[in-house]
């Protein structure tokens, strides 16, 4: 017997969120480029390369690599507090927009059949539980209560891998950057010439940010999915419909060519990247602007 495909309202993503977290974490990795930048400049202006007899301790290579340790101790402690808080926020940012999309999914087929979830206040206070550190133990427990049945254990395994992620980003993008400004630093100081170091921190300052950016909305839109696929698990929904969005600034045309209008099982994830094999949903790879379509398969 043929099969009726019954279609939800799509689940659209909330740009709006990807470019909130975007320039929080952008204004955490500018604080980090100008801490770099000023000890970079302070090792400049002490340091002669033409009478390195004349160099003290201080003036040294050496000064220069302890400076920037400084930096990278400064950067990873505003990760562990403020860069933790970011990660929280933009989950419960996360974890709301994928309730309300679900909810507004199914209430296009039965407007009756679509309870309303909690407030971004009170799913804040229950991820700040799931993060289990320093800062939930300023949570009102009480208050936190409310929301715990919308958070199974596959969602808070979820929340908990996307706030992990996050944060060793975080971590992993201040790292590769200082590790590259002490290589150009040494580099420049063994050529005997310290002219090209300032167009060079630049331009690894440049890198840095704008993989700060990519890698926020890549962490968002992954975030988004994945709560999603157990949000839609846990209401009984299996199918999803592939919608190619043409949002893409770089289309992929396995994407719009072969996947669009495709029905899967969330439990059976398609190919999304035929060179390598990769299995996911929309959304999962780098910029890619596509999204689900919840539907449910009936016998007529």
């Amino acid at each position: 017997m043929s099969k009726n495909v019954i279609e939800l309202r799509p689940l659209q993503y909330n740009a709006g969120l990807e470019k909130r977290y975007k320039r929080e974490i952008g204004d955490l990795v500018n604080e980090l480029i100008a801490d770099t930048v000023r000890a970079v400049k302070g090792f400049l202006d002490t340091y002669n390369p033409k009478m390195p007899e004349l160099v003290t301790m201080d003036e040294s290579p050496y000064s220069i690599n302890a400076s920037l340790n400084a930096v990278r101790q400064k950067y990873d402690s505003k990760v562990a507090s403020a860069g933790k808080k970011i990660a929280l926020r933009m989950a419960a940012d996360q974890l709301r927009a994928s309730n309300l999309a679900i909810k507004e999914s199914i209430r296009s087929i039965n407007p009756e059949d679509a309870k309303d979830k909690d407030s971004k206040e009170l799913i804040l206070l229950l991820l700040a539980l799931v993060a289990d550190d320093a800062f939930s133990q300023k949570v009102d427990i009480a208050k936190a209560q409310k929301p715990l049945r919308y958070l199974s254990p596959t969602m808070r395994e979820a929340v908990q891998a996307s706030l992990f992620q996050n944060i060793q980003y975080m971590k992993n993008i201040a790292a590769d950057y200082l590790t590259k400004v002490t290589q150009s630093v040494m580099q420049n100081i063994m050529k005997g010439d310290l002219g090209q170091l300032k167009k060079e921190v630049v331009d690894l300052s440049r890198k840095a940010f704008n993989r700060s950016q990519l890698i926020a909305a890549d962490q968002t839109r992954k975030a988004y999915q994945a709560l999603t696929m157990r949000n839609m698990a846990e209401v009984g929904l299996t199918k999803f419909k592939w919608v190619y969005t043409y949002r893409s600034a770089e289309p992929r045309p396995f994407h719009r060519d072969v996947l669009n209008g495709q029905i899967f099982d969330i439990a059976n994830p398609p190919v999304i990247d035929p060179k390598t094999g990769e299995r996911g949903f929309p959304s999962q790879l780098p910029q890619c602007k596509c999204i689900m379509q919840p539907v449910i398969m009936g016998k007529e």
